[in-house]
């Protein structure tokens, strides 16, 4: 996930990075080592959130954090999933909304704008696509 200095319009690579999710010791998922270990290659993974395997990746870090049955996409992980993209919509809409009131036309702010853009849509397609959509009775995972 580096970034080179500029955005291609359409990069089929093109994702909303997702960090700062890790299994604290208080976690329920954190209580059995040997099950976490086994479940997970990181307790801080990152996500490259664009397409379904994206969003499956996440529900299976958070079955593992929170201790839910390993398969299927039920409510409990649903809900997870749903309260993790809908914190990073709000903060990136709010990110959006400061950027809007300040009219620059710095290439700079343009540009910055466009990044947020991007990752919003990202998760608001994966919110209402994945874990809110028609998909919501899959048992994949």
């Amino acid at each position: 996930f580096t970034h080179h200095g500029f955005i291609l319009e359409d990069n089929p690579d093109d994702c909303a990075l997702l960090e700062g999710l890790f299994v604290h010791r208080n976690d329920p998922g954190a209580a059995d080592v040997h099950r976490l270990r086994s479940l997970l290659r990181s307790t801080t993974p990152t996500f490259c959130i664009r397409a379904e395997e994206s969003v499956l990746q996440l529900g299976h870090f958070l079955r593992a954090k929170y201790a839910l049955p390993t398969n299927g996409m039920d409510g409990e992980v649903r809900q997870h999933m749903s309260n993790v993209l809908t914190e990073r919509i709000a903060r990136l809409t709010e990110t959006l909304d400061i950027i809007a009131s300040d009219d620059s036309t710095m290439a700079r702010h343009q540009f910055m704008r466009r990044i947020v853009q991007r990752d919003l849509m990202h998760f608001q397609y994966a919110l209402h696509h994945f874990v809110q959509g028609p998909q919501n009775d899959t048992t994949k995972g």
